[in-house]
């Protein structure tokens, strides 16, 4: 089992709380093969020099770096499967899961401690998210998502939820199960 977790602009170097957290899931997770990427590894200067309406956006008018975490972690987890978690996550105790499944969104509740949004898991290659990185490369527009706020001044969990809920019929299976 692979768990990511992104590191943009040297986050974790100056933040105590991000490391103790990194430290509780080493700690829970001895087995699990731990990968921080930073925007310097080659595969992530690949997704950030790609033609893409959400990256236009963001270089140009938004700038939320846990926006740019959530589309880059899409990425990550549809090329390697796995978790994903924030680096503000600690984790409590082993997490049991069933790699079998397409995916598990927010993980767990009582294991973690959490100022964001939960862990979350996806089966590589998944549909969903490839789904999701469509519609963010070629069909995003900041203003589709909802009436109050645009499309990145929504928090986290709300991005996600957004994005879930213009599903197409062929994607509403895997949003069921």
């Amino acid at each position: 089992m692979i768990i990511h977790f992104i590191n943009l602009n040297n986050f974790l170097e100056k933040n105590y709380i991000a490391q103790k957290c990194l430290e509780s899931w080493k700690k829970n997770m001895p087995d699990a093969e731990i990968k921080i990427w930073t925007e310097n590894d080659e595969f992530m200067k690949n997704i950030l020099s790609k033609n893409s309406k959400f990256l236009e956006y963001f270089q140009q008018k938004n700038k939320n770096y846990g926006h740019l975490c959530d589309y880059l972690r899409l990425h990550l987890q549809y090329e390697f499967g796995g978790i994903y978690s924030e680096l503000d996550q600690m984790l409590l105790k082993p997490l049991d899961i069933n790699e079998d499944i397409e995916f598990c969104h927010s993980l767990i509740y009582t294991d973690c401690i959490t100022t964001t949004s939960y862990p979350n898991y996806f089966k590589k290659g998944n549909k969903l998210l490839k789904y999701l990185i469509d519609i963010l490369d070629n069909d995003f527009d900041a203003k589709w998502m909802t009436k109050k706020q645009t499309f990145l001044e929504c928090g986290n969990t709300e991005w996600s939820f957004c994005l879930l809920r213009n599903l197409p019929e062929d994607l509403i299976k895997i949003k069921n199960e």
